[in-house]
């Protein structure tokens, strides 16, 4: 349960300790004893997350870090609690600000917060109510010891008699839309507005040939694991962990690769814990080395403006960034994202 904040009369020498780990000495008597709630994307995501992040700030603040499985997109959760009068997150673990900001969903950081991530994070991370972090991309995957001919763009994934296998594509309202738009000659520097209905029809092509159409992340790594497709548009960091772990000939496309310029942590407008969420913040901002680690398990890049000099080349090699991808306006995938979860909603539960 949540306790009575109690900052006037805290111990000096909490406070000097929580202030040595990077915290201001403000938050030092609401930490012990305190819970944050975050939602997490789950699988090796969430692992890394704990592992690297969590434990290490339960262990030295004495807070407890509750973990909650994401069960659909990060806003759609976020607007559900809302609506019902019962919010309980108080940290995203990752996320899309566009789509919770317009409505004015997003508590903004608290300026001594902000300037603190600033100091420690590359130029552009912090972005008022968003830490970036986790950047993922999308990308075209195949493994070549079950097929002919690997396909490395949108173009050749949809020629399924030139590059013949069993698909699947990442089962969100935004990745299959986007893709197809692509594959149908959208304009990849500029994506949006999506012609909704083109893309619709692009995808009713290729339905027939994609076997599945996995959520999470884990499922994204199993249909690949489990040798139920050969070919596949996934999260570029699940195709890492298993081109790493378990299929070193995995072949790992960027040509027609998607990334989001506006994710990141997180805290939602009237989080129960808003405070310890952004105590949380500013400890991480200042775990170089555990920003580092989390890369280099999955590779989705950290805020860390030491990062380049804590992960290996072929880690460094292995990011969403610096890469000719196709970036998506946050703002702009926003206005439309109402109509293209309907659009594709509609899409997936009519055979």
């Amino acid at each position: 349960m949540r306790q009575q904040n109690a900052r006037l009369g805290a111990p000096l020498v909490l406070s000097l300790a929580i202030a040595a780990l990077g915290l201001s000495a403000a938050h030092a008597a609401d930490l012990k004893g305190r819970e944050l709630n975050v939602v997490s994307w789950g699988g090796v995501w969430t692992e890394a997350s704990r592992v690297n992040f969590f434990e290490p700030f339960e262990k030295e603040t004495g807070a407890k870090v509750n973990i909650i499985a994401a069960t659909g997109d990060f806003d759609a959760m976020v607007r559900l609690q809302v609506s019902q009068g019962a919010l309980q997150i108080d940290l995203l673990d990752g996320g899309t600000a566009s789509l919770l900001r317009p409505d004015g969903l997003l508590e903004t950081f608290p300026p001594e917060l902000a300037a603190s991530l600033e100091k420690e994070s590359r130029e552009g991370m912090m972005r008022g109510d968003v830490l970036g972090y986790g950047t993922t991309a999308g990308v075209v995957v195949c493994n070549p010891d079950m097929v002919a001919k690997c396909p490395t763009n949108a173009d050749e994934f949809w020629d399924v008699e030139g590059y013949p296998g069993s698909r699947a594509i990442v089962g969100s309202w935004s990745y299959p839309l986007q893709l197809a738009a692509v594959a149908a000659g959208a304009d990849r520097k500029n994506l949006f507005p999506i012609d909704i209905d083109k893309a619709l029809a692009k995808l009713e092509e290729i339905r027939p040939h994609i076997k599945v159409w996995p959520e999470s992340g884990a499922a994204q790594e199993q249909v690949l694991v489990d040798r139920e497709v050969a070919i596949a548009y996934i999260w570029n960091g699940r195709a890492h962990v298993v081109k790493r772990d378990v299929l070193p000939n995995l072949q790992i496309h960027w040509e027609s690769a998607m990334l989001g310029n506006d994710g990141g942590w997180m805290v939602p407008k009237g989080a129960p814990n808003a405070d310890v969420a952004f105590a949380f913040l500013d400890w991480f901002g200042r775990q170089h080395e555990a920003q580092a680690a989390w890369t280099t398990a999955l590779t989705y890049p950290t805020p860390s403006k030491e990062l380049a000099d804590r992960i290996s080349p072929e880690i460094a090699g292995s990011l969403p960034v610096g890469k000719d991808v196709i970036i998506l306006d946050g703002p702009l995938q926003a206005a439309q994202a109402k109509a293209m979860r309907a659009a594709w909603q509609k899409f997936i539960t009519t055979r």
